[in-house]
């Protein structure tokens, strides 16, 4: 069986206030043209279909459009779509009993919704598990929501409810963040387009995957590995944000063959107008043009008439992302410009702070992370 694996479409999100609607397009048409190619049996989309949980009339028309498209390209081919922690999981159930008929199939809410499909090699077992917090998990499972339960108890409890067939294949569908148990959170590259808890809190360790003869994984923009090859984040499709701009972008092509037997191909995705950082001095610059999404860095030394300068970038550039004075910490003019590291509100709130210990550190985390919606 050959799947296709997809994750954190995003769609209606916006880069610095541009509007990407063009961008992704472009994107999508490359995945419908990579499934008129290959002919997948089954698209997954591992969360993160929409960038906000009410998507804009736009977002929704555009995600209408691409599923039209996807089905011209191959009439029977399988969805599973799961929801990210940007969904509404509500919405993502909304038809869920009818579209399954269609063998459409959407996992919004507890419980892990299983799909049995067959090929010449026996039966293949789906686990849709959409993104959960360890609140869900406790209403799911009737824990005391007084009792402390990290993300990675949460995981490990509901994928150990499961009667997982280990002589059968079996894929997890799972929109988390994954992490080897000897890897160290600093080795991870999280993207600036990404949304991370206080003190990563959000960590489940990979042992919860053992299970699993394949992992499609969502939440990470990325791509990457979570230990082992056949547990795979697919990442974004496109870049979200300057700290993407250097990453290969992708989606996978797996092909499932017997028990054991599981073979991944990358296939490139390229965006019409890249995310890229251009350095040089301001009147070279300004003697080239683009429509790419760009972060500008000047070298320039001496000061530059603030007003004229943004306006000419601008005029050359109209997707400018940032203008950065590389050998400057600052520079006096309308658009704030500063080459300090941006801190994150817990670095903010320590470095206020005089006098705290442990204790008060993890209960400003909890704080912090109960107003991002993420306990």
């Amino acid at each position: 069986m050959r799947l296709f694996h997809v994750s954190d479409l995003h769609l209606g999100i916006r880069l610095m206030n541009y509007d990407l609607t063009e961008e992704q397009n472009y994107i999508l048409n490359q995945i419908v043209q990579y499934i008129k190619q290959y002919q997948p049996d089954v698209l997954i989309i591992a969360g993160d279909v929409f960038d906000r949980s009410t998507p804009s009339a736009n977002a929704l028309r555009q995600y209408n459009q691409w599923l039209s498209d996807i089905y011209e390209a191959k009439e029977d081919i399988q969805m599973m779509v799961i929801a990210g922690n940007h969904d509404n999981s509500s919405y993502m159930d909304q038809y869920k009993n009818l579209l399954s008929k269609e063998k459409f199939y959407t996992a919004g809410t507890l419980p892990i919704q299983k799909i049995k499909c067959e090929d010449k090699y026996g039966d293949i077992l789906f686990y849709l598990m959409p993104f959960v917090r360890p609140s869900h998990v406790k209403q799911y499972l009737n824990i005391d929501m007084d009792q402390s339960l990290s993300y990675d108890k949460a995981i490990h409890l509901l994928l150990e409810k499961e009667t997982i067939d280990l002589n059968q294949r079996n894929v997890l569908v799972s929109h988390q963040f994954y992490l080897p148990e000897e890897a160290s959170l600093q080795d991870i590259e999280r993207s600036d387009s990404e949304i991370q808890t206080v003190g990563n809190i959000d960590v489940i360790y990979s042992s919860a995957l053992k299970p699993f003869d394949y992992a499609a994984l969502g939440h990470i923009h990325k791509p990457m590995t979570v230990k082992q090859n056949i547990f795979r984040y697919a990442g974004s499709p496109m870049a979200y944000s300057i700290s993407e701009q250097n990453q290969n972008k992708q989606i996978l092509m797996v092909d499932l063959l017997e028990k054991g037997n599981t073979k991944i191909t990358s296939l490139p995705l390229h965006m019409k107008h890249p995310v890229r950082t251009i350095q040089g001095y301001y009147q070279n610059i300004i003697q080239q043009s683009s429509q790419d999404y760009v972060r500008i860095e000047l070298l320039d030394q001496q000061d530059l008439n603030a007003v004229d300068l943004q306006e000419q970038i601008r005029f050359h550039y109209p997707h400018v992302l940032e203008i950065l004075f590389k050998n400057r910490k600052w520079v006096d003019m309308d658009m704030e410009i500063d080459n300090e590291k941006i801190m994150e509100p817990m670095e903010l709130i320590l470095e206020f702070l005089s006098d705290y210990d442990e204790e008060d550190e993890k209960i400003l985390k909890d704080i912090l992370n109960e107003e991002r919606g993420l306990l």
